[in-house]
């Protein structure tokens, strides 16, 4: 971790710079449900175009306490992948129409290994999906990964 980037509780995570004046943080593990971090960009920040140093900062954000099928997933699905998978649809093989329908595709526990992201996150599928769900995949991938039983 760059000396002058701090988070706290501390997350083991990887750095990119996809741009001069762009860095990525991706952490090794998900983040912990239900919980507040505090990140800080310590003196010692230059930037990347001129060796003048930059103000430091921080900021807080909270995480969710955890998502819910009813309450998260199933509005995600229907407002997005219902007109395609539903009886009448052109992807009416393969249904998405309530709990039991999605838990076919998804690998409880293991978002990886799961179809319905593995499908999600091929370009011939994304092309078909609006920005807006593609935005909010993570809502699924958290879902899956966090599982439990009578969700």
């Amino acid at each position: 971790m760059p000396p002058a980037f701090k988070v706290h509780p501390p997350v083991e995570g990887t750095f990119a710079w996809p741009a001069p004046n762009k860095l990525v943080f991706t952490p090794r593990r998900l983040w912990k449900r239900g919980a507040t971090y505090l990140v800080a960009l310590e003196d010692g920040i230059t930037d990347a175009n001129s060796p003048d140093r930059l103000q430091a900062t921080s900021w807080e954000f909270s995480t969710v306490g955890g998502y819910f099928y009813t309450r998260d997933i199933r509005p995600l699905v229907n407002a997005h992948c219902a007109p395609c998978h539903r009886a009448d649809g052109p992807a009416a093989g393969v249904s998405l129409d309530t709990l039991a329908d999605i838990k076919r595709f998804v690998q409880l526990g293991d978002a990886d290994r799961s179809r319905v992201l593995t499908v999600l996150t091929d370009p011939n599928h994304q092309g078909k999906l609006p920005p807006q769900f593609l935005a909010r995949v993570y809502l699924l991938r958290d879902w899956i990964a966090a599982f439990q039983a009578g969700d």
